[in-house]
């Protein structure tokens, strides 16, 4: 039988692989991303096809995820605690900006960054690397709208 750790450090370093990963999860093991909930998002997912799913589905938006500065603070056979940073190095698409220095036109590399909100709060977002929010507004709704089960107000969305 693995010890916390062992699992934690397989976890981490195995992350491209989510058929791998899910299977170190119990039936009832579940994955907890409280900052989600400060976003109105999925905050849990419990089941290792549950887990498999969110996993593939943070690959295909950031395929070079990794976890690195791992520091672990509690480390008994029974129970690990540790801290550690993502890089997803998403890269940029490349967009002309209205800031331009040289006034030359030149592509540069950027996102294109989506954002509903409600009284004031930020409640969904997305990252695009498209230039333009008219081909990337119905991802944005359609995002908005599998979080929420509605439409935002205002957007004039059918769905």
């Amino acid at each position: 039988m693995k010890d916390a750790k062992t699992l934690l450090k397989e976890y981490l370093e195995n992350f491209q692989n989510p058929k791998y990963i899910s299977g170190l999860f119990a039936e009832d093991g579940a994955i907890e991303l409280p900052y989600l909930a400060f976003l109105a998002k999925k905050w849990q997912t419990i089941g290792p096809e549950n887990i498999e799913k969110m996993a593939s589905g943070m690959l295909l938006t950031s395929p070079n995820w990794e976890f690195i500065h791992i520091v672990y603070h509690i480390d008994t056979p029974n129970q690990v605690f540790a801290e550690y940073e993502v890089n997803c190095n998403r890269r940029p698409g490349f967009m002309r900006l209205k800031e331009d220095h040289m006034r030359n036109g030149q592509l540069k590399p950027a996102y294109n960054v989506q954002i509903s909100s409600s009284n004031q709060y930020i409640v969904n977002y997305t990252i695009h690397q498209n230039p333009t929010g008219t081909t990337t507004l119905t991802d944005h709704i359609a995002q908005h709208e599998e979080s929420f089960k509605s439409a935002p107000k205002g957007t004039g969305s059918s769905r």
